[in-house]
């Protein structure tokens, strides 16, 4: 089911994912070196007194402080920086979907540089509604001894994630089939075959995409 999780989750996610991108800070910044996101410069100086200017600090670990700060107070691009100790500093945007701001440096310290050449992980904005249903049931003793549960939804599904747990809550390795029916592709069979089966006292919620 792990294929319709990630489809339910990009579904969810479509709008709402950013670009982001890591640059690595492995050694300080030295002054006259430079790092650029999209439009916006930010210029590393011993004694910084403009905007976008940001100071070398004493380590990396400064540079990485410094570097998010500068970005978070000068930007003209909505985006936010988080300093990550030991590792660098990671660009977000605040912007859902793609962006794609190209990232240069000219740090030449070792092990400095941005993962990508521009922005990335967000998904493309994508308006078309696809539906979908979360479907929770406790089974009947008819259903249990035939082995079958039938859910009808208001449209067919093509992916699905199904989770059983006792009445206690605990989760079930619940192994057994799901499929539309071949006379009504609106309404989904699940089928107790497997070794795990869903009795009377547990709950079987049924996430269904359209």
């Amino acid at each position: 089911m792990s294929g319709a999780l990630t489809a339910f989750q990009n579904l969810l996610l479509k709008q709402q994912r950013c670009d982001v991108n890591l640059l690595r800070i492995a050694t300080i910044a030295a002054d006259g070196e430079e790092i650029v996101i999209g439009a916006d410069t930010f210029p590393c100086v011993t004694s910084p007194d403009a905007d976008f200017e940001f100071a070398p600090g004493a380590d990396a670990a400064g540079s990485i402080t410094n570097i998010a700060a500068i970005i978070n107070s000068d930007n003209t691009q909505d985006l936010t920086a988080l300093a990550i100790t030991g590792v660098g500093v990671l660009v977000v945007s605040d912007r859902p979907g793609q962006r794609g701001l190209a990232c240069t440096e000219t740090l030449a310290g070792a092990n400095n540089g941005w993962a990508a050449a521009a922005m990335y992980g967000a998904t493309a904005r994508n308006d078309e509604f696809r539906p979908f249903d979360v479907a929770p049931v406790t089974p009947n003793a008819v259903e249990v001894a035939a082995g079958r549960l039938a859910v009808r939804f208001g449209f067919a599904p093509t992916a699905w994630v199904i989770t059983v747990r006792t009445s206690a809550g605990a989760s079930k390795a619940w192994d057994g089939v799901a499929a539309v029916h071949a006379d009504d592709d609106r309404v989904l069979i699940l089928d107790n075959s497997g070794s795990t089966d869903w009795t009377a006292t547990d709950e079987v919620v049924i996430l269904a995409i359209g």
